[in-house]
């Protein structure tokens, strides 16, 4: 009488440790940067409202009108650019697919407001052109942070991860 022993076959895995979805989903990896900057940008441009300020209160008291004018479009755009973040985060808290669209233009925004920060603000428009001096330590700042910006850009547009994390309409 022969038994009907059958060899041990190897078993699949079980599907309970396996992701629900095998395409990258969810704020990990690379687009944890994009949050986190998206989160943090509202507090710098508040901090940066506080140190103009802070900066220019003697000087507001002065009837210079290019300089009140300069600290002004300072200030209207940092409460601005505050309230479009805040919404940004807004749109990446509820997965919005949007978010992308509204982050990349912000962060281009933002490149912008740093250029005029610095064109306007940092060198305050001398008009004797010999006592005019470039902060070179701030231009490679800003040279950097337009290649982090174009990089963030593309990562938005083309990455798995946002397409698939960001899809309520």
């Amino acid at each position: 009488m022969e038994t009907n022993a059958s060899a041990p076959t190897a078993e699949p895995a079980t599907t309970d440790a396996m992701p629900a979805h095998s395409t990258p989903r969810g704020v990990r990896g690379w687009l944890l940067l994009p949050a986190i900057f998206a989160f943090i940008a509202p507090l710098g441009y508040m901090a940066n409202a506080a140190l103009v300020l802070t900066r220019n209160t003697a000087e507001l008291t002065i009837p210079s009108v290019p300089h009140q004018m300069i600290v002004a479009s300072e200030l209207i755009v940092s409460a601005l650019m505050t309230i479009a973040w805040l919404y940004a985060c807004k749109k990446l808290v509820k997965k919005k697919m949007s978010f992308t669209k509204v982050f990349i233009c912000l962060i281009w925004v933002d490149i912008a407001a740093e250029i005029w920060s610095f064109l306007l603000f940092d060198n305050e428009f001398r008009v004797d052109t010999s006592d005019f001096t470039i902060d070179y330590d701030e231009l490679l700042f800003l040279f950097c942070y337009t290649i982090f910006v174009g990089l963030l850009s593309i990562y938005m547009l083309v990455s798995k991860r946002v397409r698939n994390t960001f899809v309520e309409p």
